[in-house]
């Protein structure tokens, strides 16, 4: 979709709009400024200047960071390039944290979070987040000020009204989004309160991907019963989330497309290819003077034949490491470098290869469109070998694949374009603030709240739980610690659509009714209809968490109750009410719906992320 095609801003005042990518292997930050009512807002990816007398300036950084002794930052980012601050590393014993993003993933994710380097001790996860986000800030700001003449007072009319969009793997959940905001928060960039909460945005990698393919033509490329595949394959993870078409608006020809099948995420990504390769050569080089070479080499391999390598075809490949003097026939070392064969390549690449194709294989299945256009994107994409995998394996089963670097297309409809993967992250994550395409999702969870039902005698899953009964205020027998589904899992949700569940509160006096509160809860097992709640979920491991807590003022509700009397004579009262769940711009938000006089009531919405 041409920039051309972006709704027009009607958002005043004017504000700064900020995109971080914190990635695995290297980090980017896009802005926009939301200027005038009717205008359309650019999309400016920030260039960082690294430390020294260098003049060039970096799209993407790496995500490093060094702290000295003390425990205080000494270096990240593009300083991080310097050769003075690695040789001051080194001598002033600084502690290096890299790829650290992969251990705030889910514990459960994959298996493969076993093969993660633990990190240095000294540094949580949310210190580290928290530092490299203070960072790109700040980068981002200098930028602005330089690439304006008025950049000073540009930032004046801005710096008080600023909005976040952070990306983030399709695997990440409220716990990890909880800790992104917290690391904002640690930052200082964002207020602990309703308001600094709000000016953050989260979107997920899958749909960063789309709407940077959509702003490279994509969606002119899908006809009304195909499917679009996007594989972002990055440093540490391979989002994987199928779109198909939703609607088309007559008036403005705008295209809308939605999740048809739930997305996934793979820690798949290419330092894994680089982690298959140390293994190789620890376990080549044991017991040889050249194993303490291991990781050197693995670097080496990394920066230079990984992506480059194209196939079986040719001759055995090299990695420099070392000098004139370092030789081993029976290594394979001759001048410093080692020999690898191209079938012992191969085999780096293919537990990620493999788990990517079955993965597709998977979502083709479940989104049930035998017409499935696939787009590779993200930075592993520009992996020669992995394009070929892939597009041999796809093609093969009919599917059109289009990668980065990809001039012409490839069967019928294929996506054509050469796409920059370098910023693609961030500049999608602005393209769907602005934007959204995407009108409709997969609920990943099944939400819903804890409730308390009337007792069945009748049912032998009641009878089990008997000890849990209890006569409430109106003299009703019930049966506590029961779960009731809003929201199942895998349900599509349109924007807009609402989910409600209703429920009641009764008590002796309408006094106690002033005011309501209850817990969003997302359930994560196996069950399709779960039931029964565990009796302790803060000490108990469980498939229920609490994502957040309602609470609203309803006391001018309370006050118009009228007295019911129970068969005794007692009285009560009853104040009845819905907790609802509905699917926004910014993501799945919760609140209460009461009657006040016969007219709906609610309360400010929370956000729930799916």
């Amino acid at each position: 979709m041409a920039a051309t095609r972006r709704e027009q801003c009607s958002d005043s005042p004017r504000k700064l709009v900020i995109a971080f990518d914190l990635g695995t292997i290297n980090s980017s930050a896009s802005y926009s400024i939301v200027l005038a009512p009717g205008t359309v807002p650019d999309i400016k990816i920030a260039r960082f200047l690294p430390c020294g007398d260098a003049v060039a300036e970096y799209f993407r950084v790496p995500t490093i960071i060094y702290y000295d002794l003390q425990g205080k930052v000494a270096a990240v980012g593009t300083q991080t390039l310097d050769q003075a601050t690695i040789c001051n590393a080194k001598e002033k014993g600084w502690v290096k944290y890299s790829q650290f993003k992969l251990h705030l993933c889910p514990v459960g994710m994959t298996s493969l979070n076993a093969s993660l380097p633990p990190l240095p001790a000294g540094k949580t996860v949310l210190q580290l987040f928290s530092d490299f986000y203070a960072y790109l800030f700040e980068g981002t700001k200098n930028f602005i000020l330089r690439d304006d003449p008025s950049g000073e007072t540009v930032w004046s009319t801005i710096k008080d009204n600023i909005e976040f969009v952070l990306s983030h793997p399709n695997g990440w959940e409220e716990e990890q989004r909880n800790q992104m905001r917290q690391a904002m928060i640690n930052a200082q960039l964002i207020y602990d309160n309703d308001k600094g909460h709000s000016q953050i945005t989260f979107i997920t990698e899958g749909q960063s991907s789309l709407h940077f393919s959509i702003q490279h033509g994509l969606l002119s490329h899908i006809k009304k019963d195909e499917a679009v595949l996007i594989i972002n394959a990055g440093g540490g993870t391979v989002d994987i989330s199928t779109y198909g078409s939703v609607a088309l608006a007559t008036t403005s020809g705008a295209r809308s497309l939605g999740e048809i099948a739930t997305p996934r995420c793979l820690l798949a990504g290419s330092v894994f290819v680089t982690h298959e390769a140390r293994n190789f050569i620890a376990n080549k080089l044991r017991r040889s003077k050249f194993a303490v070479e291991v990781d050197k080499i693995a670097e080496c391999f990394d920066r230079t034949i990984k992506l480059a390598f194209g196939g079986l075809v040719g001759r055995d490949m090299h990695v420099d490491f070392g000098s004139d003097s370092d030789k081993s026939s029976k290594l394979g070392i001759d001048s410093g470098r080692l020999k690898l064969s191209r079938i012992d390549i191969t085999n780096f690449f293919e537990p990620s290869v493999m788990s990517i194709i079955e993965a597709v294989k998977s979502e083709r299945r479940t989104c049930n469109k035998p017409n499935l256009i696939v787009v590779l994107c993200g930075g592993f994409a520009v992996s020669v070998w992995l394009c070929k995998r892939l597009r041999g394996e796809l093609e093969a089963l009919g599917i059109a694949l289009s990668c980065p670097k990809d001039h012409t297309s490839t069967g019928s409809g294929a996506f054509k374009g050469i796409m920059n993967m370098n910023t693609h992250t961030v500049y999608g994550s602005m393209s769907f603030y602005l934007n959204p395409i995407v009108t409709s999702r997969i609920s990943n969870s099944t939400y819903g709240m804890q409730v308390n039902r009337k007792y069945n005698p009748d049912d032998p899953e009641d009878r089990k739980r008997e000890r849990f009964m209890y006569t409430d205020t109106s003299g009703t027998v019930r049966l506590g610690n029961q779960f009731e589904v809003i929201l199942p899992k895998n349900t599509v949700v349109f924007e807009d659509t609402e989910f409600r569940l209703s429920s009641k509160r009764i008590e002796k006096h309408w006094k106690h009714l002033t005011s309501i509160s209850h817990d969003v809860i997302c359930y994560r097992g196996s069950e399709e209809c779960p039931r029964w709640m565990p009796q302790q979920m803060d000490t108990e491991r469980n498939d229920y968490d609490v994502l957040c807590r309602l609470k609203a003022d309803t006391k001018c509700a309370a006050e118009h109750l009228l007295p019911q009397k129970t068969s005794s004579g007692k009285t009560f009262y009853v104040l009845e009410y819905d907790v609802v769940l509905v699917f926004g711009e910014m993501g799945l938000k919760a609140q209460f719906c009461w009657k006040e006089n016969g007219i709906e009531r609610r309360n400010e919405p929370r956000v729930v992320h799916d």
